[in-house]
């Protein structure tokens, strides 16, 4: 065989190899790239998928339900507790009382007497806390805010025996509760968010929903946050509608969102806000600045979501809501109430209601 017959038949194989090597490159350029197009379609698809389970209209496995004071919260409350009874979902319960995480701390894996993973609904009084997604990563997260004056009347209506007639304050009274109002703003009844801590404003909706724990720059982020945030803000002077919106966004029927007050606030009845002189409503506005502006922001987002549900309609609803509830309040009422009976259950509201469920947990297992 001649010297050059050999030279040319190794050209030719290096050729080849080259060849292949510059081919097995460009497969290799062409998987890498199909993998990161294949990583990005999935994480499209997680992030869509995660996108419409927020918005899509269906029954809940999983509900964080931030408890507010005095807001029509043990309303909401028991009628959560019964969906979940419905629907055989597991209850987070607090260790003892009726509030999930002593200190007013934000809501942690310690609140529970349920360890994390074997409760289904947080809806005992608590503070937001980022743990919240942790520990219900797929909930239908709701809560319930007041405009501040009407809270602060109610609350002292509520809390007159055990807080204020201790203090020295005996009856109740527009002046009294002038006073109380003036005396509460003077201390830190409980720790104030970072953007207005020196004055010792105190913001109680603001405070409950760890909204100054953000890290966001004004009160306006932070509530833009939360209406973002939460599948639906209630409104206590818009109960009505803010039911007939839960109803539709739950798949729930007229009696589910059925409840009888059994709560006789009846002290509530000495005065209201139309009762408050003009300077003492200004002053509580001031203080109460941050809740104020919650409020706003959280009432238009109600209104656009009343507008997407139609307006006509929510009325209509509203209608039913009230002739059902009537027509519940009148069953219950001809006949004598008995014991784990749909009426009971109805009534049942705070520390009552929460010992009837740790009662029936007990039971099941």
């Amino acid at each position: 065989m001649s010297e050059q017959h050999i030279t040319n038949k190794s050209f030719v194989i290096i050729f080849l190899c080259v060849i292949l090597i510059i081919l097995n490159v460009e497969n290799l350029k062409n998987l890498r790239k199909n993998e990161f197009v294949s990583l990005n379609n999935y994480v499209t698809k997680k992030d869509d998928s995660v996108i419409q389970k927020k918005t899509k209209s269906e029954s809940p496995k999983q509900i964080y339900f931030c408890k507010t004071h005095k807001t029509g919260g043990s309303t909401l409350q028991n009628i959560i507790f019964r969906y979940a009874m419905t629907k055989n979902l597991t209850i987070g319960l607090p260790k003892s009382g009726v509030v999930l995480c002593k200190g007013s701390t934000g809501f942690h894996a310690g609140c529970t007497e349920t360890p994390e993973g074997e409760y289904d609904v947080i809806g005992n009084h608590n503070n937001w806390s980022p743990y919240v997604d942790e520990a219900l990563p797929y909930a239908s997260k709701i809560t319930v805010i007041r405009h501040p004056v009407g809270q602060h009347v109610s609350s002292f209506h509520f809390f007159f025996h055990d807080r204020y007639e201790k203090k020295g304050i005996h009856n109740i009274s527009v002046e009294n509760f002038e006073k109380s109002m003036k005396q509460l703003h003077g201390k830190v009844m409980f720790p104030n968010t970072r953007w207005e801590s020196a004055k010792g404003l105190i913001s109680q909706n603001t405070f409950d929903l760890g909204l100054g724990e953000l890290g966001k720059n004004t009160i306006e982020e932070a509530a833009k946050w939360a209406v973002n945030y939460y599948d639906l803000i209630m409104l206590t002077e818009r109960f009505e509608e803010s039911l007939i919106l839960l109803k539709d966004m739950w798949q729930l029927d007229f009696k589910d969102i059925v409840s009888i007050k059994a709560k006789d606030n009846s002290a509530e009845k000495i005065f209201g806000v139309e009762d408050l002189t003009e300077n003492l409503t200004d002053f509580i506005l001031e203080q109460n600045h941050l809740d104020v502006v919650l409020y706003k922001i959280a009432s238009a987002a109600l209104d656009e979501k009343i507008n997407i549900f139609g307006v006509e309609k929510m009325a209509i609803e509203i209608e039913l809501l009230k002739k059902e509830r009537k027509k519940m309040i009148e069953s219950c009422h001809e006949e004598e109430t008995k014991e784990n009976s749909e009426c009971m259950l109805l009534e049942l509201q705070g520390l009552e209601l929460t010992n009837y469920i740790r009662k029936m947990k007990q039971k099941k297992f």
